[in-house]
């Protein structure tokens, strides 16, 4: 009978960074540190302070069904359970899109405008997705309160653990239902409306990767043909539901920052919109004031 090859750490990590490195998988070796550590309940570090440790045939097993399925498009963060945003760690999975870096941009400007205004602020997060907007501003103002809405049960359910997991549930009130339609009782009460919506055009979505475009939820992508639909709809609706100064904070796609604020300039319910550039050089967030005569 053949004895079964008893790998070590090390080894299958080397061999394992040069066969996804000849399926052309970008960044291979961390890949397969970040799928092994998962295996193992291991940092990245502690792989290598364990480098000749042999693995169990189990372990070999489960690390082989992450490779087999990161090869077949999944992303790293949907195989893994979770991700970081915001220094924070969140559950993620196929409910909602995963949370990209540029979106930190919209929490630091909007932490920046509201520490100073003091522990009374109502904040909305529209379309929350797996809540990591929400949740990141209540773990950082400590007397907020804040209404999440999302279309998908399954999103606002996993948006309602990660909220457990930091913390602040008893802080987030979570409501199903599209944009500002389950806040119709909350007429003029929101201090601030922040929103990352869909903003990639219908025909755009077939160009996106297929790690994107074939396990992320399209709902949460798809912006309409131009790519303004839903964003057209927060900024004509949100004036309604903030209060005098209340902020507006959208998340834009690329090229859109302009036209957007465009749109809360002729609404004449809202001051100078201002546009934040990401860590790229894109114009990402757009932030307004509701006007104080509106």
């Amino acid at each position: 009978m053949e004895k079964r090859k008893v790998w070590a750490i090390a080894e299958i990590l080397s061999k394992t960074a040069g066969y996804l490195r000849k399926k052309n998988l970008d960044n291979p070796r961390l890949n397969a540190e970040v799928m092994l550590g998962h295996v193992l309940d291991l940092r990245r570090i502690d792989l290598y302070l364990n480098y000749d440790r042999p693995l169990k045939e189990r372990e070999v097993s489960a690390f082989r069904a992450l490779v087999k399925d990161r090869l077949a498009g999944c992303p790293l963060q949907y195989l893994m359970g979770e991700t970081e945003f915001f220094s924070l760690n969140f559950l993620v999975s196929p409910a909602a899109l995963i949370p990209r870096p540029e979106t930190e941009i919209l929490v630091e400007i909007v932490l920046e405008r509201l520490r100073s205004l003091g522990p009374s602020l109502k904040i909305a997060d529209l379309g929350t997705g797996s809540g990591v907007i929400a949740i990141s501003l209540a773990v950082h103002l400590s007397g907020a309160r804040l209404w999440a809405t999302d279309c998908s049960a399954e999103a606002l359910g996993l948006a309602r653990r990660n909220a457990q997991r930091h913390g602040v549930v008893e802080r987030i009130s979570f409501a199903q239902g599209d944009l500002f339609d389950p806040l119709k009782g909350k007429r003029g009460a929101f201090t601030a409306v922040v929103c990352n919506p869909p903003y990639v055009s219908s025909d755009q979505l077939e160009n996106l990767p297929p790690e994107i475009r074939l396990h992320e939820p399209l709902l949460a992508l798809d912006g309409g043909s131009d790519g303004l639909e839903v964003i057209r709809r927060v900024v004509a609706e949100a004036p309604e539901f903030l209060t005098r100064d209340g902020l507006l904070v959208l998340e834009v796609g690329a090229g859109q920052a302009q036209v957007v604020g465009e749109l809360m300039v002729k609404t004449r319910a809202f001051g100078e919109p201002r546009v934040i550039k990401d860590y790229t050089g894109v114009q990402r967030v757009v932030m307004v004031e509701r006007a104080s005569h509106s």
